[in-house]
């Protein structure tokens, strides 16, 4: 796995994002209906990705992860469901505490795989808080170089 693009998204990485955003929400996001990822799409394309910064993980010249972040919130971090686990977010997340001393991010509470990866990351919850969007739970967690 390299870093292949950190900055501006390239126009022909899109698609493969907008897929492992939208595959990945879906199965993380179980709770909720996969009609809302679906709806999101065209916002996700036109104003999320944007807007920030994002860091591409590749193997064998495919996109298999992303991470978006605006100034030190990570925004989205997102991995294609069967590279799961094998160490690309990991990957992502070393690169984006690299380029900050400080991030922030939130996780909806009921996504348990998620919190325990950015527990492990060394996150700590820092507030509990309705999404406004969803209506459903969500955390914002901090981590900080020691």
């Amino acid at each position: 796995m390299i870093v292949y693009q950190k900055g501006p998204l390239c126009e022909q990485h899109v698609p493969a994002v907008l897929d492992i955003w939208l595959e990945a929400s879906s199965k993380a996001h179980d709770f909720m209906p996969r009609i809302f990822w679906e709806s999101n799409l065209e916002a996700m394309r036109d104003v999320y990705l944007p807007m920030a910064e994002t860091t591409l993980c590749m193997a064998d010249g495919k996109v298999v992860g992303f991470l978006s972040m605006v100034e030190e919130t990570v925004a989205c971090l997102f991995i294609e469901p069967s590279w799961q686990g094998k160490g690309a977010g990991r990957f992502l997340m070393d690169v984006a505490k690299a380029s900050q001393p400080r991030l922030t991010l939130s996780v909806y509470k009921e996504n348990e795989q998620a919190r325990r990866f950015y527990e492990q990351s060394g996150f700590r919850i820092t507030l509990e808080q309705q999404d406004a969007h969803t209506g459903h739970p969500e955390l914002i967690m901090e981590w900080a170089a020691n």
